[in-house]
């Protein structure tokens, strides 16, 4: 149980770098040397997760974060950017750090 509550925290911490890439360019993105909140206080959920019936379905896999244009985010933990660019019409970036996915 508590690796699945882990996996979707995570995976929220994923879609947070998403909204935060759709802030604008003027974000920054830092990586971090040990697990924790990409942001700083406080830690205001836009949006929950919200998980499919079946893994194929659509989906809201992770958790949305208030921030505001310009607000430091660092990585939720030392990782590799894998990708950087558009997603379903959003700015992404995702950190692989090992078989788990920020």
């Amino acid at each position: 149980m508590w690796g699945a509550f882990r996996a979707m925290v995570w995976l929220g911490l994923a879609m947070l770098l998403a909204l935060v890439a759709s802030l604008g360019s003027s974000a920054t993105v830092v990586a971090s040397p040990k697990w924790g909140w990409p942001m700083g206080a406080p830690h205001t959920v836009i949006r929950g997760f919200d998980r499919p019936a079946q893994n194929w379905l659509p989906g809201h896999r992770g958790i949305d974060l208030k921030g505001r244009a310009g607000q430091q985010v660092t990585a939720a933990g030392s990782g590799v950017v894998t990708f950087a660019g558009t997603l379903a019409g959003k700015e992404v970036v995702v950190i692989s750090h090992g078989q788990l996915r920020t």
